[in-house]
């Protein structure tokens, strides 16, 4: 089951969850169960990192992107092109705004 949740309720479930509301309402035993459902992912996801060094992974990996993208733009200047164009673009962009002087 996928459960999507806003930051909001996020906060509050937690609120709930760590001050055992005493009440029915359906609003704290819903925030009480989704509170439940993120502590629970959260050792969930803790377990398969623990297993699979799953962050451990990914930092490596995004170590490895950024270290070949910064060779790629050291040997096609991306960057440097990139800005060079947009400067330029927004100079005829600049230049076609501007008022035009009367013709009287």
């Amino acid at each position: 089951m996928h459960f999507v949740m806003s930051p909001l309720s996020l906060i509050f479930s937690c609120a709930c969850l760590h001050t055992r509301i005493p009440t029915k309402l359906p609003i704290a035993e819903m925030a009480r169960a989704s509170g439940d459902v993120v502590l629970a992912a959260g050792e969930r996801a803790k377990k398969i990192n623990e297993k699979h060094h799953v962050v451990d992974k990914t930092k490596k990996a995004a170590s490895t992107v950024v270290k070949n993208l910064k060779q790629f733009d050291e040997k096609h200047h991306v960057v440097e092109k990139t800005s060079k164009g947009v400067a330029k673009g927004l100079e005829f962009i600049s230049e076609k705004l501007k008022p035009k002087p009367d013709d009287r």
